[in-house]
């Protein structure tokens, strides 16, 4: 898996909270 892919899912959860 790439780096991206978990930075972008640390971001959406981040705007989530």
């Amino acid at each position: 898996m790439s780096t991206a892919f978990f930075s972008a899912c640390m971001l959406r959860g981040r705007l989530k909270y």
